[in-house]
């Protein structure tokens, strides 16, 4: 079988914010591969979420951060991606769904993302079924967003990532506002999602223990 190219290429990074004055990363090297479920853990403020921000092109762009090093997405250097472009392939789900909404029913938010990917109408209605089917959604196609629960907006926002067809899905601490009991399903719910689908998970946590035995390798921001 052929090797795979990494999705991400790390080497060497460091990024400072323009009003700081030490680094918030500082030399960090790490690969992450196709299919790979990885964590990234740390005390708060040790940098997981600005790293999760390089990898999606959030950062450097949205905030003129001094950076040295390499980060390569999918071979290429991520400098050289245009605003947006890396998105087609990196799919970012944030802590707050409520944050990502623009739409009022499920069906509309999907067609909205479509939409901005540019995608023809025509293919629309197919990539939305699609979509609703793997997530086991399809009976919340025409349900207004903001009348369901917390957990039930984290798994319509990761649809919402899905339906985009990446190869990697970026997590910022997605049980950050559910209970134990809605987090283990909501991460049960992902363990069959990226079994079927073959993608790459990189999340950013605090709360492993309700996590079990969901990822395969965990990288310590403090240890780099």
């Amino acid at each position: 079988m052929p090797v795979l190219e990494p999705i991400f290429q790390v080497d060497d990074f460091s990024f400072r914010f323009p009003d700081l004055l030490e680094p918030t990363l500082r030399h960090i090297t790490l690969t992450i591969n196709p299919t790979e479920r990885l964590v990234l853990t740390g005390p708060s403020g040790c940098g997981k979420s600005t790293l999760l921000y390089v990898l999606n092109r959030l950062y450097p762009h949205n905030c003129d951060g001094e950076v040295s090093g390499s980060v390569r997405i999918f071979g290429r250097l991520a400098q050289d991606y245009d605003p947006g472009e890396v998105n087609r392939k990196i799919a970012t789900v944030f802590q707050d769904p409520d944050s990502q909404f623009c739409m009022p029913t499920v069906e509309e938010e999907l067609a909205f993302t479509l939409e901005n990917l540019q995608v023809p109408r025509q293919e629309m209605p197919q990539r939305i079924d699609r979509i609703l089917h793997l997530t086991g959604l399809e009976n919340l196609r025409h349900g207004v967003i903001q009348s369901f629960s917390g957990g039930m907006k984290q798994r319509i926002a990761t649809a919402c990532a899905l339906i985009m067809e990446p190869e990697c899905l970026l997590l910022d601490e997605p049980l950050a506002h559910l209970d134990p009991l809605t987090a283990k399903e909501f991460v049960s719910w992902l363990d069959h999602l990226q079994q079927k689908s073959g993608i790459a998970v990189v999340a950013v946590e605090h709360k492993l223990e309700l996590w079990g035995s969901f990822f395969d390798r965990e990288i310590d921001l403090t240890e780099n």
